[in-house]
């Protein structure tokens, strides 16, 4: 029995103090959600899926607007559209806009010159019955900034 006093009289605080570290490291590293604004542009892949191409002007005049880019299921409507996406994770987010370049088969294509922000190399899509993996292949280069100075 004293063993078991002794283990618990230690194993408290460092729980405590875990769970405290644990929350302080949530509350650093927390970025709010991007506001999704306007849909840009769709791009086909798959049967019923589409790329979608969305801006965010969240930052105001003083910042640039930021593009994100997600696979999902086709929808039609385009407020219901934004809708879904804010549950969503984008694989591609830019301040370019126009960054995919082509779609071939179940590959999306995409070049941008710009700032890339985040980007996931490989995504999943339900496109019908089963779900689907999607590669990414980005080119992203300085080049023509440099080139236009």
């Amino acid at each position: 029995m004293p063993a078991r006093k002794a283990t618990k009289r230690w194993l408290t605080p460092v729980l405590a103090a875990l769970a405290v570290g644990q929350f302080g490291w949530s509350a650093i590293n927390w970025t709010p959600a991007p506001s999704l604004d306007d849909i840009v542009r769709t791009t086909a892949i798959g049967d019923h899926s589409s790329v979608y191409e969305v801006v965010s002007n969240s930052g105001g005049a003083t910042v640039a607007k930021t593009y994100l880019y997600y696979l999902m299921k086709t929808e039609t409507d385009p407020t219901k559209a934004l809708t879904q996406l804010r549950t969503q994770h984008p694989f591609l987010v830019t301040k370019q806009s126009g960054a995919i370049t082509e779609v071939d088969g179940w590959v999306v294509k995409a070049k941008t010159y710009d700032t890339v922000y985040r980007f996931a190399s490989v995504a999943l899509l339900e496109d019908g019955d089963a779900p689907q993996i999607v590669d990414i292949e980005l080119d992203a280069r300085r080049e023509r900034l440099r080139a236009s100075h």
